[in-house]
């Protein structure tokens, strides 16, 4: 019994080593035969073993013609599988696979022999030879998987690259469902990636539906806001934090509208209460603190002033108390009267 299991594996040695040398052979054989292909303009790959040896005189071509045409085989083969989308592991459907077996190393789960992988890798790199039917029919089939490759690569990159931003918005819906899209209609499987964009493209989806539901309530109160006829001193707080939460919003043409109808509800209630002219008449939010010349209205803040200076005109202003408007200067208006101001004191 043992001495047949000796036996046994000395005979899968032997047609090992010479699967090995077959392939080894034609590895160096078919670039010769291609050659000599075009400069005869005889396609030498089409005659049979004994008419090929006999011709060249050479008896270690015997398998060569055989060999090649069972490397088209598997080539070939492997681009049907790709196009007809069959399962895995047997189809080369991810980049890893693909790119392992082009590099002449068999993927896992891949019923291929490895020494004919290892010469098909090899011969892709041969001169085209238009008079060889072999040869133009395993270029082109390569030539789809090498650029199968590329392609599946390309979208992976496109792909990792969107999924790489730490936040997406509503804004990304549409490059989000346009690469899932085009990841299930490719050939390719990658189904760690299509299940992060599909849960980022679910993500910004419920996004976008908060976001919605969010304007439509906040465009319900501005509308209530500017529905009133008449405001007063009571209005300023709600309408300053409305023109806050609009402002905060993405902006388009109705919230930009709706900012310029609540500031001109709020320039009224500025100029018409008391309580108004104590608070900045720009920016709303802080105690007005400076004079205007030559109005004299103390109609606005410290630090919508100092927005519009440089740091050493700020530091030069409070240290003097008051500044100088230059004719070349940004102008500085009065949000009370809106008249240009020459003169900056504090109040």
């Amino acid at each position: 019994e043992e001495t047949g299991g000796g036996e046994g594996e000395e005979g899968s040695y032997y047609l090992e080593s010479v699967r090995m040398q077959a392939a080894a052979r034609t590895k160096v054989a078919v670039p010769y035969l291609l050659s000599f292909s075009s400069e005869l303009e005889i396609d030498l790959l089409e005659l049979s073993n004994s008419h090929l040896c006999s011709l060249l005189n050479v008896d270690e071509l015997q398998l060569v013609t055989a060999e090649a045409e069972g490397i088209l085989s598997t080539v070939t083969a492997h681009r049907s599988r790709i196009e007809e989308t069959e399962a895995p592991p047997g189809c080369l459907r991810s980049t890893s696979a693909l790119s392992s077996f082009l590099k002449g190393t068999v993927p896992a789960g891949v019923n291929d022999d490895c020494f004919t992988v290892q010469a098909a890798s090899a011969l892709a790199t041969s001169e085209p030879c238009y008079a060889s039917k072999w040869r133009c029919e395993f270029g082109e089939a390569w030539e789809y998987l090498a650029s199968t490759l590329a392609r599946w690569k390309e979208l992976e990159g496109r792909i990792s690259k969107a999924l790489a931003k730490e936040e997406s918005t509503a804004a990304d819906n549409a490059l989000l469902s346009s690469l899932l899209d085009e990841l299930l209609s490719s050939e390719l499987i990658n189904t760690s990636i299509a299940t992060a964009l599909s849960d980022r493209l679910q993500h910004v989806i419920r996004i976008s539906t908060q976001s919605y539901c969010g304007d439509k309530e906040l465009e319900v109160r501005v509308k209530e806001a500017l529905a009133k006829e008449e405001v007063n001193e009571e209005d300023f707080p709600y309408l300053k934090k409305l023109l806050d939460e609009v402002t905060t919003e993405s902006s388009d043409d109705a919230k930009r509208e709706w900012q310029r109808a609540i500031s001109d509800r709020l320039d009224q209630i500025f100029k018409q209460s008391a309580a108004g002219r104590d608070t900045c008449g720009k920016c709303y939010s802080h105690a007005a603190s400076l004079r205007c010349l030559p109005c004299s209205h103390v109609s606005i803040c410290e630090e919508c002033v100092a927005k519009q200076l440089s740091s050493q005109e700020v530091d030069l202003m409070k240290k003097m108390s008051m500044h100088i408007v230059k004719a070349d200067d940004t102008p500085i208006e009065c949000p009370y009267c809106q008249q240009a101001a020459a003169y900056i004191s504090l109040h």
